[in-house]
């Protein structure tokens, strides 16, 4: 058996968990000193989907392997490498144009500013985007037909658990200013 899927998966999941246990960290620092004008009604983050389900497919990889299917790994691991970079590039760019305006990056904070420039004049959730786009790179990077099967699970927890909540509570937070912002600018893409 080949285990290099399940582990790329199950690290990836790790280094998520981490990542968030951190941000949660730094999120609860801030709001301390009041960035985050309150919680909006997400109740999970993106951190937490990407690892529950890099998880779930490092499982079904681990049960049930489907890596054997993608040849030759190297050109997997080369795209999948390559997507991940785009996704951090992506990501961290978003969450420069956050810091500069000095508001939340907390999917389960309500933003103090509603940010329309950088990243944000193309779409209205671009740290998401990044995060689909990771999803997808450690799939093609571990050779895994399950973790990519779960991608659209993903894109749909992330869509009615993350987006729809925060969206509601931007609309009720900046009132007209995020519904033109929102006929204006893309959800996604």
């Amino acid at each position: 058996m080949n285990y290099y899927g399940p582990i790329i998966l199950a690290s990836s999941a790790l280094l998520i968990a981490v990542h968030g246990l951190v941000m949660r960290r730094r999120a609860a620092r801030r709001s301390e000193t009041g960035t985050g004008a309150g919680p909006s009604s997400a109740r999970v983050t993106p951190s937490s989907l990407f690892v529950w389900l890099s998880a779930l497919g490092a499982g079904l990889e681990w049960l049930l392997p489907t890596g054997s299917a993608l040849k030759p790994v190297l050109g997997w691991l080369a795209a999948g490498v390559a997507l991940v970079i785009a996704a951090e590039c992506i990501m961290r760019a978003a969450s420069r144009t956050l810091q500069r305006h000095a508001t939340t990056q907390d999917a389960r904070r309500v933003a103090d500013v509603l940010v329309a420039d950088g990243l944000f004049r193309s779409t209205r959730n671009p740290i998401y985007l990044g995060m689909l786009l990771l999803f997808l790179g450690v799939g093609v990077a571990a050779t895994s037909l399950w973790a990519l099967a779960l991608l659209p699970a993903y894109f749909l927890a992330l869509h009615l658990l993350v987006v729809r909540p925060e969206e509601a509570a931007l609309r009720h937070r900046f009132g007209d200013r995020y519904r033109r912002y929102a006929a204006r600018v893309p959800r996604y893409l």
